[in-house]
């Protein structure tokens, strides 16, 4: 459950998310927002967009999976949330720092073939774990990090099976990258990650 400082995304007196189709029920839109963004993601794996490495390139992945559910689909956040005892970037830096994250993270290209995928998952780890701190929109983070971290091994010949690990160990890789360091992630991503067929 996330904590927010302010109302600005929700329906008063509620913790509903505003959204496109009118649903007052956060059951009922958690429903419909999952058989939604499930459908999209889908759409987008069939025909991927071109693969930028870029924060403006994860924005038009989340604007691909959640525009039939909330009209801020695509656009970063603008109030500052927590999860648990995780402290989310101030969302007044979310565009600096998510510019810096990507400049500053190493490149794959010229790694040999054989050590892609080690190299993938060197980089690739703590990459996302500082994505998910910045987390840079109000609902979507992991399913868009996620489809995002797809999209990106396939540029280096890999496919990434998510469906390998369950949902807790992910999480809770993410907050062992926070509290220590990024190596239980590593072995998440490394029991997820393939070279494409």
């Amino acid at each position: 459950m996330y904590e927010s400082q302010d109302r600005l995304y929700c329906y008063p007196n509620s913790n509903t998310l505003i959204n496109l189709l009118g649903i007052r029920s956060e059951r009922v839109l958690a429903e419909w927002e999952s058989r939604l963004v499930s459908t999209r993601l889908l759409q987008v794996l069939a025909s991927p967009p071109a693969f930028e490495f870029t924060i403006d390139f994860l924005g038009h992945l989340h604007w691909l999976l959640f525009r039939d559910v909330y009209a801020w689909a695509g656009k970063a956040g603008q109030v500052d949330l927590s999860k648990g005892d995780t402290r989310f970037a101030v969302w007044e830096q979310i565009d600096s720092e998510g510019q810096k994250l990507f400049a500053s993270t190493p490149r794959i290209k010229d790694t040999p073939p054989k050590h892609v995928g080690a190299r993938f998952i060197q980089i690739a780890a703590p990459f996302l774990i500082e994505l998910n701190v910045i987390h840079p929109f109000r609902e979507g983070n992991g399913r868009t990090i996620r489809l995002f971290i797809e999209l990106w091994a396939n540029t280096v010949g890999q496919s990434v099976a998510w469906d390998n690990v369950g949902p807790d160990e992910v999480i809770e890789a993410m907050v062992h990258g926070v509290t220590a360091d990024p190596g239980l992630l590593e072995s998440v991503l490394a029991r997820c990650l393939r070279p494409v067929a």
